[in-house]
C-alpha cells in the first residue's frame, strides 16, 4: 500500500525534526526561539487551523 509507505515516511521526517528542535533547545534554547522568532514563515499548531 502506496499511502502506508507515505504515512512511514512522514512519520520519519517528523521524527527527526523532532529530534533535530530538542537538540537545538538543549544546545541553546535562547538562539533557537530567537531563530524560530525570526522566520519568515508562519508556526502554528495544527489544532489552531481556521
Amino acid at each position: 500500500m502506496e499511502s502506508d509507505s507515505v504515512e512511514r515516511k512522514l512519520t520519519a521526517i517528523l521524527a527527526a525534526d523532532v529530534a533535530g528542535y530538542s537538540r537545538l533547545m538543549g544546545d541553546d534554547d535562547r538562539a533557537t526561539l530567537d531563530a524560530l522568532t525570526a522566520s519568515p514563515v508562519t508556526h502554528r499548531s495544527p489544532s489552531a487551523r481556521g
